[in-house]
């Protein structure tokens, strides 16, 4: 089953027929949930009963996913259900405990003691990472239930942050998924063809994008202090270490980052370039 989270207050969601080309039918049985307000939380509110699955595939609308691309992730899942497995790992750190360049994942002036660093940290020799993007990834439903209950283990106040600036709901449900698994079981990362269609003018091109980032990740682990815990993403692990698509004989330069050449790609998304399979 499809669920399409439906938040523009202000305009009519689309029919399921329509998230179907025109010339096949439906490939599976579509629900547009329909939210009564406007918040990036809402992604994360539990599925309706009677679906009787523990697979999410949470993905972002401006996502395009290959269908090997998601055999591969839904495999590797299966694998380790009680973490995550997706296609864009990140990296959490103390600022003064990594060695982070000029420009990775756009600005770094901020006043946090952690930062929130992306490809160029994680895909470097010494790559590392602790947490995946749920922009596309797997996870168990068990966790939207917890990301939602008010005395659950996702503070409020972590919520209410993502509200006010509408930002970091990925990161809030890597650390409630970190901080239930972590130091002994890390995120999968799944290799795979992938295009971001909001690579460019979305949330993440914003200049100041790290900033906020690393300051969502200051106010989350000031949260979880709060409540006696420690930060859940402070351990990391090399990337080749928890890749599910292996490389022989296994250099860093072998992985590569989902998407990096998302606009070489943009043309076949173009209607006079879409090719009808049965």
């Amino acid at each position: 089953a499809v669920f399409v989270v439906w938040s523009e207050l202000d305009v009519a969601p689309p029919t399921p027929r329509s998230f179907a080309l025109p010339e096949h039918p439906p490939p599976a049985n579509v629900t547009v949930l329909r939210k009564t307000r406007n918040s990036l939380n809402s992604r994360f509110d539990p599925i309706p009963d009677g679906t009787g699955v523990d697979a999410v595939f949470m993905v972002d609308d401006d996502m395009r996913v290959a269908c090997p691309a998601l055999a591969d992730g839904a495999r590797a899942w299966a694998a380790f259900p009680d973490t995550m497995a997706g296609y864009y790992p990140r990296l959490a750190a103390p600022v003064g405990g990594i060695s982070a360049k000029k420009g990775d994942d756009n600005d770094q002036n901020t006043s946090s003691s952690l930062a929130y660093l992306g490809p160029r940290a994680v895909f470097s020799r010494r790559g590392r990472f602790n947490f995946v993007l749920t922009k596309a990834a797997f996870l168990h439903a068990k966790y939207l239930a917890l990301y939602s209950d008010p005395a659950g283990p996702n503070p409020p106040a972590i919520r209410a942050h993502v509200d006010a600036h509408k930002n970091c709901e990925d990161i809030a449900m890597a650390m409630l998924v970190a901080n239930a698994t972590a130091p002994d079981l890390f995120p999968v990362y799944v290799e795979g063809e992938l295009t971001d269609v909001g690579h460019v003018g979305g949330i993440s091109a914003s200049p100041r994008h790290g900033s906020v980032r690393s300051e969502c990740l200051e106010k989350f682990a000031a949260e979880y202090r709060k409540r006696g815990w420690e930060f859940p993403l402070r351990h990391a692990v090399p990337l080749r270490e928890r890749a599910w698509v292996r490389h022989w004989p296994g250099f860093w330069w072998q992985y590569r980052q989902n998407g990096a050449w998302s606009w070489q790609h943009l043309w076949k998304l173009l209607p006079q370039n879409r090719v009808a399979r049965g």
